[in-house]
């Protein structure tokens, strides 16, 4: 499986090759383009673009969404479906700490452009909940790593 990139500043856009992955529904660029970051049932990883080669495996339970911090130092993941009754975390690359942010539904992650608020969603279809949190993420650095 391959990860394509289009250029949408281009008059003719063309999709070019990013990374290949073994398995992944749910990739996650990078902001730099050299990594990709996915969560399946055997845990989150990241690859190398360039080589293709896993540079971390974090084992934890449940497939989900990921999103990169705009500095690309960040991971938010949390689960796919309310039924996997997971939380949204965070992982600190450069120690691959990780922070609970929330209990329960919460996955995908989108940081502003400067990094100061980071969204992300709830999703419980059991009780027709779909919002977007939105948190300052200065009160998200207060919160202490789990592991």
């Amino acid at each position: 499986m391959s990860v394509h990139a289009v250029r949408m500043d281009s008059q003719s856009p063309q999709a070019t090759d990013v990374c290949r992955l073994t398995q992944s529904w749910w990739p996650a660029v990078s902001p730099d383009g050299t990594r990709v970051a996915y969560k399946n049932d055997d845990g989150l990883v990241v690859v190398d673009c360039a080589t293709s080669k896993e540079v971390l495996r974090l084992p934890l339970p449940g497939s989900g969404l990921c999103g990169w911090s705009p500095d690309g130092k960040q991971i938010g993941f949390g689960a796919r479906e309310s039924a996997e009754k997971d939380s949204f975390w965070i992982l600190r690359l450069a120690d691959n700490r990780l922070i609970r942010v929330a209990d329960g539904p919460y996955t995908i992650s989108a940081w502003s452009n400067d990094g100061s608020k980071l969204a992300f969603d709830l999703r419980h279809e059991e009780k027709g909940l779909f919002e977007v949190w939105i948190a300052e993420t200065k009160v998200l650095e207060t919160l202490k790593p789990e592991r």
